[in-house]
């Protein structure tokens, strides 16, 4: 095996990721695995794994749906119920949800969560139980049980504040997560003062041009909006676009919501030739990435349909 080899191609891997170019490192990660270690299947599993969350990033949810089954069928020959294995199902978990299989993703959960849980002798453990739990509110949340969500969010937090500190990239993911549900939940003033100060932590830690830095910009335009300041919340929303857009490219799940949102703001400002644009370019993405059946694209239609003169 030629190791020197092995190490500059993981080196250009990490390099791709660190630079936002996600599917390429994908591929890298895939290749290294498939072409060194298929005899070794733990650092097999090590790199398909890297491949996968890669995958993900870059939106492609099928073929991380492959990588992570691939791996659970793996685990599951070598007879592994380890803390890697848990965090196989999680990721599972993880995208099946966001492709809206929820019972499916649920049951991923569960059994990483009890996976976690036998294995409590570390803050590491404990942060994924952290991560586990997030991921739970979040299926919560998009099953409308908004009070459950909130729960576990704080459950999630309270962990992670704990193992990591108030400033780790986890900890503001749930504390962006739990404004957002306080949001839906009517707690307008603990959702503004929790998603103010991710933002401005993401600004600081992070810098502007970041995909969590994106997130919040596009959560604050939620608050602007709330409050009927549909200009502020469009100028928001634009800098999130094009960050979004820089970083994951025009076809991503995520500029095509944030550009979704943009056009929710613009329409409301009755500018409905340029929502329409917006709404009609968010759709298409939509629908070649998520599928016509996902709650995000038959929302996002719905959102279409209501511009005034559109039927």
């Amino acid at each position: 095996m030629n190791n020197q080899k092995i190490e500059q191609l993981v080196k250009f891997a990490q390099e791709q990721e660190k630079n936002f170019a996600y599917l390429d490192a994908a591929k890298s990660y895939k290749n290294i695995a498939q072409t060194f270690f298929q005899e070794d299947k733990i650092q097999y599993i090590l790199y398909l794994n890297l491949s996968g969350i890669n995958y993900k990033k870059s939106g492609l949810y099928d073929e991380a749906i492959e990588i992570f089954e691939e791996i659970e069928q793996i685990n599951q020959k070598l007879g592994l119920n380890d803390i890697n294995r848990a965090h196989n199902l999680n990721n599972l978990a993880l995208i099946y949800n966001i492709k809206n299989q929820t019972v499916k993703a649920n049951s991923l959960y569960d059994q990483a969560l009890i996976i976690y849980k036998n294995h409590l002798s570390s803050d590491e453990t404990d942060n994924n139980i952290a991560n586990v739990l997030n991921n739970l509110a979040v299926l919560k949340d998009k099953e409308g049980d908004y009070i459950q969500a909130e729960n576990l969010y704080i459950q999630a937090l309270d962990i992670s504040t704990q193992f990591l500190g108030e400033n780790h990239v986890d900890t503001l993911t749930t504390l962006n997560n739990l404004g957002l549900v306080y949001f839906k939940n009517g707690k307008f003033i603990e959702a503004e003062q929790a998603l103010n100060t991710v933002l401005q932590k993401r600004q600081k830690f992070l810098g502007l041009n970041h995909p969590d830095t994106s997130v919040s910009l596009n959560n604050i335009a939620l608050i602007y909006y709330k409050n009927h300041q549909y200009d502020k919340a469009e100028k928001f929303l634009k800098i999130s676009l094009n960050i979004t857009a820089n970083i994951f490219g025009a076809n991503h799940v995520e500029t095509a919501v944030t550009m979704a949102n943009l056009a929710k703001m613009i329409d409301k400002q009755n500018k409905y030739t340029q929502a329409k644009e917006l709404y009609e370019e968010a759709i298409d993405i939509l629908k070649k990435t998520l599928g016509e059946e996902h709650y995000e694209t038959i929302e996002t239609i719905k959102d279409y349909k209501n511009i005034a003169n559109i039927n």
